[in-house]
């Protein structure tokens, strides 16, 4: 079972942060320092959020490790993916939004809808998003990463491609249902006797 958590919901969150740096490294090629997500984790904490795999046996307040110290081994759940998040500090145009700075999930975990599912609670968070009268998000992306764009494109999230040119949402919609329907009549047999 994987939930999706916000990393301040631990008692000591500060422990995740080398589970989710690992989660970084595995699988993204832009890897940032430990200060980073402790940063992340101390200036944003409710926007931060992780996905873990509950342990099956629940959790343990202490096992008793050795030399009287407590085994930690077994209080944190598997971390399996993440979405950080934070507001823009100094907008340029004066209007606050939010930027999603990592959003990663572990191969073993993939096409589960936990990418899916990070995005959304870092989104909708509405507290959020009254008190800082959010407009909306961002998500820098790479040209090549076509299921992420299609994800963004269906929770009109607006997108920055490389060329760093705002793309309005609706647009964004309206061309990936034109190209998908295309795709769509491409792919339909044609009948012999048929015309075209």
């Amino acid at each position: 079972m994987v939930d999706i958590v916000p990393l301040s919901s631990y008692p000591s969150y500060i422990d995740l942060l080398p589970s989710i740096q690992t989660c970084n490294i595995t699988n993204l090629p832009e890897n940032y320092f430990l200060k980073y997500y402790l940063y992340h984790a101390l200036t944003w904490p409710q926007l931060s959020f992780v996905a873990v795999v509950r342990p099956k046996n629940g959790y343990t307040r202490t096992t008793g490790g050795g030399a009287g110290q407590p085994d930690l081994s077994g209080q944190y759940p598997k971390v399996v993916g993440y979405v950080l998040a934070k507001m823009e500090e100094e907008p340029t145009d004066g209007k606050q939004h939010g930027h999603i700075t990592s959003l990663s999930v572990m191969r073993t975990h993939r096409r589960l809808g936990i990418a899916e599912r990070l995005m959304r609670m870092a989104r909708s968070f509405t507290p959020l998003s009254f008190f800082f009268s959010l407009l909306w998000n961002v998500l820098f992306l790479r040209n090549v990463n076509i299921k992420v764009k299609l994800m963004m494109i269906l929770m009109t999230m607006i997108m920055y491609r490389k060329s760093n040119v705002r793309v309005p949402p609706r647009k964004l919609r309206l061309a990936a249902r034109a190209r998908l329907q295309h795709r769509r009549a491409a792919s339909l047999p044609r009948h012999a006797g048929l015309p075209g």
